[in-house]
């Protein structure tokens, strides 16, 4: 009986680790990175599956999207975010008050 529980529990544990492991992000959600700045601005970046395309801050910044590590400027201050673009195809930058 002892063995029945434990091939139910890690065949649990391993479904959960499956679902939660996504490669596809256009399958299975998006890839958020959030740039705070000394201005009271919180820059969003939503990778939601894709690689091609700017994210910019009006006319001022513009960083090209690649696989890698970005440093993303707004009102005087940087952040720098590392991630994984695979298999994606569009991209979305929301721009709000912190």
């Amino acid at each position: 009986m002892k063995k029945i529980k434990f091939l139910i529990v890690a065949f649990i544990a391993t479904l959960s680790l499956s679902l939660s492991s996504c490669e596809d992000l256009a399958d299975c959600g998006s890839a958020t990175a959030i740039f705070y700045n000394n201005m009271g601005y919180t820059v969003t970046l939503i990778v939601d599956g894709g690689v091609n395309g700017n994210i910019s801050n009006g006319s001022k910044k513009t960083v090209t999207l690649t696989e890698g590590t970005h440093t993303y400027s707004i009102g005087g201050s940087q952040q720098t975010f590392s991630f994984s673009l695979k298999d994606c195809g569009s991209v979305h930058v929301d721009i709000s008050p912190d």
